[in-house]
């Protein structure tokens, strides 16, 4: 709910149903939308919006897929990254062994995705989206792209 006037705004201003988004079709995008007229916080919303066929967690989903433009495709992709952000000296040697072996990128320094195929960056990209805006809900938030400037903690043995 700290977001309510992120997500109401967003289906206020928006002209037409995004496409292709995750859950959000069969007018469930178009639901959110007339709802956001009279809801006045996230809860609200939702709770606006759900009825017997679509449930209160398929429409929360809904609407966050629209919000952070998560689409159908994106969903069907398996992960292509992970990214580390604790290790220790076991930790280390799992990392060692699994970037010989594994098909999916590790990523020990956010910054470090330039390579990645258009999947991982897409994916690379809605994890920036959504941590950036988690920031927001915070007590006292930091900037937008402090996501992008941590490194994994590493605990010396």
């Amino acid at each position: 709910d700290r977001l309510s006037s992120a997500f109401l705004s967003y289906f206020r201003l928006s002209s037409a149903a995004p496409e292709d988004i995750q859950d959000a079709g069969y007018g469930i995008y178009w639901r959110l939308k007339n709802s956001s007229l009279e809801a006045t916080t996230f809860s609200s919303l939702i709770s606006r919006s759900e009825t017997k066929k679509y449930t209160n967690a398929r429409i929360r989903r809904a609407a966050l897929n629209c919000f952070f433009g998560v689409t159908s495709s994106d969903v069907k992709q398996m992960p292509r990254f992970t990214q580390v952000l604790a290790m220790d000296k076991t930790g280390m040697e799992i990392l060692k062994a699994l970037r010989k072996k594994s098909r999916i990128s590790v990523l020990t320094k956010p910054s470090n995705y330039k390579d990645f195929d258009e999947v991982a960056k897409r994916q690379k990209e809605l994890s920036e989206k959504a941590d950036s805006i988690f920031e927001l809900t915070k007590p006292e938030p930091k900037c937008g792209a402090s996501a992008l400037k941590l490194t994994p903690f590493i605990k010396e043995a």
